[in-house]
């Protein structure tokens, strides 16, 4: 699920949110990782987990506990 050619063709993609073309331009799989207590960030979460799934992008999503921003 979180490998293979495509994943190996592709690089990390550093971005604090995804935007709304992220899903539809990507064929690898995502891996979000987030701070528990940045909910700044975390507000987009459901966004992002509706867009991925909508694009049938494999993704999973980590919240670090007790964590901030730039953790």
């Amino acid at each position: 699920m979180f490998g293979g050619a495509d994943a190996a063709r592709s690089g990390p993609l550093l971005r604090p949110v995804m935007d709304a073309t992220g899903p539809r331009n990507t064929r690898a799989a995502v891996l979000g990782v987030y701070a528990e207590t940045d909910n700044n960030v975390n507000a987009s979460i459901p966004a992002v987990e509706e867009a991925l799934s909508a694009a049938r992008v494999p993704f999973r999503i980590m919240r670090y506990p007790n964590s901030m921003h730039a953790f």
